[in-house]
């Protein structure tokens, strides 16, 4: 199983997350931002926070864990690098991330992506796993 696909879309950047579970699609979808955000590897994650967020429902969660995320490196400047979710339900998350600092001699930004947005969000059950599908605001 693929861990994400773009979609097309018009004006955004549209991406469905895959899964065996909603906490995979949620690991995935963190460590995929970084990689369509990133080019070159980043340095080990010695930095390891725990991310405890509560939403409405498991694709309000999606969006807050995107959003977190987005945080981590637009204001402190910390690449994700592993998360291991430690517990979900439907409206609560607690993860434990390890992140390291942006490393521009080794690490260059190749798309700017502002946030995850709720337009046509979907984070559902399928045959063969879970999926989600985000659009970004670039």
């Amino acid at each position: 199983m693929p861990r994400y696909r773009v979609m097309d879309h018009t004006a955004d950047l549209g991406v469905y997350f895959y899964g065996a579970t909603p906490e995979e699609v949620l690991i995935n979808a963190g460590a995929v931002l970084f990689e369509l955000m990133l080019s070159g590897k980043p340095r080990s994650g010695d930095i390891q926070k725990t991310v405890i967020l509560e939403g409405l429902d498991l694709e309000d969660l999606l969006v807050r864990w995107l959003s977190e995320l987005l945080y981590f490196f637009s204001v402190r400047k910390e690449v994700m690098t592993g998360a291991e979710i430690k517990s979900l339900s439907s409206t609560r998350l607690e993860a434990r991330i390890k992140l390291a600092p942006f490393d521009p001699a080794t690490q260059a930004l190749k798309m700017e992506i502002k946030a995850p947005t709720y337009h046509q969000l979907e984070l559902k059950p399928r045959e063969a796993g879970w999926r989600a599908r985000v659009i970004f605001d670039l």
